[in-house]
Order: structure tokens, then sequence, then C-alpha cells
């Protein structure tokens, strides 16, 4: 776990503790909160949709039950990447 914290605590130094902790709270919603890449990837996420449009897409996909395939990191994009073409 060690190797873990450190990893984490880089991604912190990049993007902000804050940013990373918000996307940590994403990404467990999806059950990737131990996923490094994905915790990343929503950051980038949020600086690119704002983090209004990315908490809007997750509480869509937390909606879905814990068993429901669509509870996937890749429904939560393909909601943001709908969001977009809406607009």
């Amino acid at each position: 776990m060690r190797e873990f914290e450190q990893k984490l605590a880089r991604l912190e130094e990049a993007y902000g503790r804050e940013l990373i902790i918000k996307s940590r709270e994403h990404a467990f919603i999806v059950f990737k909160g131990y996923n490094l890449s994905v915790i990343e990837e929503i950051a980038k996420l949020i600086n690119i949709n704002g983090a209004a449009n990315v908490d809007e897409a997750f509480k869509i996909a937390e909606q879905k039950s814990p068993d429901n395939p669509k509870r996937i990191f890749g429904y939560v994009i393909g909601i943001l990447d709908k969001m977009k073409s809406e607009k």
C-alpha cells in the first residue's frame, strides 16, 4: 500500500490535493477508488468538463444499482460525451 500512497501523493502534487480527493470519491462510485489511472483521468475530466458536469455524470451513474453493468467508468465518459454533444 505504501507504493500506492506515494503515487497518490504525486498526483496530489500535480493536480492539487482537493481535486484528487474529489476524483477519488468519484472513482469509488465506479469501484475504481484504488486505480490511479482512473483517478487521474477523472481529475483531467474535471479540468476539461468542469466540476459540475462531472459531478452530474457520476450522480447519474451512482443511481444505478451496484450490480448494474452500467455503473462503470466508461458509462460516465459516455454521459459526459452526450452532455458535450447536446450543447
